[in-house]
């Protein structure tokens, strides 16, 4: 089957690799340092899992006139499989497996390096029929040494067929302390944003060295109004079998 693939302007390809634009702070001593302590990026092996409680808030009258407020919980799970097919005719890439009720899995194709984790594409598990999703290049998601004022201009997506451009961004905020119920976790705090269409995306992300995502908020606009408030907290974390 042949995979989805997400196109990025040439030009911006090149910004998207070395994940960070012409504000970036030259390196010193301090960025040398906090690189360092914070390499393996994510050290992990396969059956590792992390398990979130997942908060959905929509508000009343978004999914129709008369709706009701939705406000519900549920658990997800994300478990490293380690190398698993993904596009045919090339090399197995790492992957995790993304489970939440109701719903059919979700696998991330990542490249993890001992300084960064770069996204490569995900799929669907529907069925037979399912095709990936596919970057053409891998965009950094995280790397060691991200300090407050960092920003990785991330190009926009653009999927053929569908005429669809989604602008993408990302900046460091800091790093900060952070407590949820899978423990105390020293992290770096990202803001994301994107554009679908007439879909804005603002997501807080808590991503722990050597340990992965904590927390994430994520909302959603619609002509500058909420449509749906995510919130994932990290409850658990270890290996199956364990």
């Amino acid at each position: 089957m042949k995979p989805v693939r997400a196109a990025l302007p040439i030009s911006c390809l090149c910004a998207v690799l070395v994940s960070c634009d012409s504000r970036t702070p030259p390196v010193d001593g301090a960025l040398v340092f906090a690189a360092a302590a914070d390499t393996p990026i994510l050290k992990i092996a396969p059956g590792d899992f992390w398990e979130y409680e997942v908060r959905d808030q929509i508000p009343a009258g978004v999914t129709g006139r008369e709706a009701a407020e939705v406000d519900v919980t549920h658990r997800r799970v994300r478990t490293f499989l380690g190398r698993a097919p993904f596009v045919a005719g090339e090399p197995d890439a790492e992957c995790f497996e993304v489970v939440t009720p109701g719903g059919p899995p979700t696998r991330e194709f990542v490249a993890i390096w001992e300084d960064r984790v770069e996204l490569l594409g995900e799929m669907l598990m529907k069925g037979p029929e399912s095709r990936p999703i596919v970057f053409p290049k891998p965009i950094v998601f995280i790397r060691a040494g991200l300090r407050a004022g960092d920003n990785i201009d991330l190009p926009s997506l653009t999927f053929e067929g569908s005429g669809m451009v989604a602008p993408r961004s990302c900046a460091v905020i800091g790093r900060e302390e952070i407590q949820v119920p899978a423990g105390t976790f020293q992290a770096i705090r990202l803001l994301m944003g994107a554009m679908d269409g007439k879909i804005e995306t603002r997501r807080l992300l808590w991503f722990s060295p050597g340990v992965g995502i904590v927390r994430e908020e994520r909302v959603r606009y619609a002509e500058g109004r909420i449509i749906v408030r995510e919130t994932h907290v990290l409850v658990e974390t270890g290996h199956k079998g364990d």
